[in-house]
């Protein structure tokens, strides 16, 4: 799981949640180089679906809000080594000007810094992404709230956040993350399992960095992660044990 991939600002506050483009690219080519697997985000839920085995190294890329820094420094990587990825979009804040509200770094909106270190995506460069056939796009709700005991806003919110990339990007389905996504404090309750089952995704990702089984409810799936982000210390042979942690039984996987 990533959100922001931006170079560092020298001499500022570093960003939150964010892994520098070279960082990314090694831990890419780091799990590359020791034999495991990128696999689309969908081709792991049909193999789910069917009850067929998943490779013990396969592995699924994400991204959470789509930070535009992700189309460009982030996707020339994904098309250079060949490795799909998701993008889960909180829709109502593509094409702004300004800052995503939940971003939490310090310099988000300020003159001091590049504008592609906070800048949410466009409609524009989704669609190239898209056209690719390497990325897809995903629902991430449509304002990216704290949705906890608010199951009818919750309801609300992700279905306009399904019409948005239905009028946008022609999608008919979508796979989705939970905003925030720690089933500990609340933000992938059962109870909003129960409604994003009923509005029809495909998924529901959370934050928890924990192993998935062959018959976990794709619903509560965890992605492998460190303080709930790739976080930009991870070295390739760390992220790569953190993947391949608990695999000695070839019928566990980690998306």
């Amino acid at each position: 799981m990533y959100h922001r991939v931006a170079h560092l600002p020298p001499n500022l506050a570093r960003p939150t949640y964010n892994v520098p483009p070279g960082r990314f690219e090694a831990q890419l080519r780091g799990l590359l180089q020791r034999g495991f697997e990128p696999w689309p985000l969908r081709k792991i839920l049909e193999f789910h679906r069917r009850g067929k085995p998943i490779p013990r190294r396969a592995f699924v890329v994400t991204f959470d809000d789509a930070f535009d820094n992700v189309y460009q420094f982030a996707w020339p990587v994904l098309e250079r080594l060949g490795v799909p990825a998701t993008l889960f979009l909180a829709t109502a804040y593509l094409d702004s000007p300004n800052p995503f509200p939940m971003d939490n770094w310090e310099l988000a909106g300020s003159e001091r810094v590049p504008s592609v270190c906070w800048r949410p995506l466009t409609t524009d460069h989704c669609r190239e992404m898209q056209s690719s056939g390497l990325i897809e796009l995903a629902a991430h709700t449509h304002t990216h709230r704290d949705f906890r005991g608010r199951p009818e806003a919750f309801a609300e919110d992700l279905r306009r956040c399904l019409a948005e990339l239905r009028k946008w990007f022609g999608m008919e389905d979508a796979t989705f993350a939970f905003p925030y996504g720690e089933k500990k404090l609340g933000f992938s309750s059962p109870e909003l399992v129960s409604v994003a089952k009923n509005v029809g995704v495909l998924c529901g990702l959370t934050t928890e960095s924990a192993l998935v089984r062959p018959r976990d409810d794709c619903f509560g799936w965890g992605r492998t992660s460190a303080l709930s982000v790739v976080s930009p210390h991870m070295t390739p042979t760390f992220l790569a044990t953190e993947t391949n942690s608990g695999l000695e039984k070839p019928s566990f996987f980690s998306p």
